[in-house]
């Protein structure tokens, strides 16, 4: 898999979030509960989840019992702060609401697995990636390389890099666009 590093300008990593809202991938321990993977893996401080994190979804479905969730491997997980309306109402962790939804809350079958090395994908949205998602592109995340083309397709994205490498040289915007076009996933890191 190619790396790829950009260097931007001070404030400007926020530009590149909209990444995190089409989902990226993350190498983690899976097999495990939802918190532990909050926590553990996504480095996620308990205070700013119960303060923040309001809609937890797991495979498509609305999380209500964070304690009892476990997450497999390829799984994926949305987080986002609250959402406007009736329907992020009913949307939200533990939502008074919940019973419009119940056809669709996450209810567990996780029965069995087995806590190993793997990878999930990860949508970040709102206050919730605003927040916390310049920590992850610095990390580094698992992108597919068009993804990292069409961020920067936009003229004011691309005026705000500083520098970009791949597999640790610098490269040209052209140059990087020509690897991008060639399709398959990279590990993307903007910082």
């Amino acid at each position: 898999m190619r790396m790829i590093n950009v260097k931007v300008q001070t404030g400007k990593v926020h530009d590149w979030l909209k990444i995190l809202h089409k989902g990226v991938g993350l190498k983690v321990r899976v097999g495990i509960g939802l918190v532990e993977m909050l926590v553990g893996e996504l480095g996620l401080d308990p205070e700013f989840i119960d303060s923040t994190v309001k809609t937890i979804f797991l495979d498509g479905r609305p999380v209500d019992d964070v304690e009892a969730a476990k997450v497999k491997g390829g799984a994926t997980l949305a987080l986002a702060g609250a959402m406007p309306g009736l329907v992020g109402a009913c949307m939200r962790v533990n939502s008074p609401f919940a019973g419009f939804r119940s056809s669709i809350t996450y209810s567990g079958g996780d029965e069995g697995l087995q806590e190993a090395d793997g990878e999930i994908e990860l949508k970040l949205f709102n206050m919730v990636a605003d927040a916390v998602g310049s920590d992850f592109m610095g990390r580094g995340v698992i992108v597919p390389a068009r993804r990292v083309a069409e961020v920067l397709e936009d003229d004011e994205t691309r005026a705000g890099v500083l520098l970009m490498t791949l597999d640790g040289r610098p490269v040209d915007g052209v140059e990087l666009d020509g690897i991008l076009e060639e399709g398959g996933t990279v590990f993307l890191q903007v910082s």
